[in-house]
């Protein structure tokens, strides 16, 4: 669907996509996986959760959303992994227009 950002596993065992863990992203501006390529983030307008950015722990069972905090501004313009993936940028979605840094662990809810 144009305009739209999809994130899916795709079953390998038989190649077909896995509809429960399917999570899109209307008006989509940035999608970044870290270097290890087992965290996801998503931002833009969440079509079904109402926020502005998500990640993804994209080793989980399920893909399940885990919002952004980004202080009441719906709109997230950019995002990206630091080199070695410890820490995650975000731009947009603040009142005060700075971008913020969050911990890689702070993003799954680990402390």
């Amino acid at each position: 669907v144009v305009g739209r950002q999809v994130l899916c596993r795709i079953d390998p065992s038989t190649g077909e996509e896995d509809v429960w863990m399917r999570h899109e992203l209307a008006e989509p501006t940035a999608f970044a996986i870290d270097p290890t390529g087992t965290i996801a983030v998503l931002t833009g307008t969440d079509a079904g959760y109402g926020h502005a950015g998500v990640v993804v722990d994209l080793t989980a069972a399920a893909l399940t959303p885990i919002p952004l905090p980004t202080e009441g501004v719906p709109f997230l313009s950019d995002a990206a992994w630091s080199p070695d993936g410890s820490t995650l940028a975000v731009v947009g979605g603040f009142a005060d227009g700075a971008p913020r840094t969050f911990s890689r662990h702070g993003l799954l809810g680990s402390p």
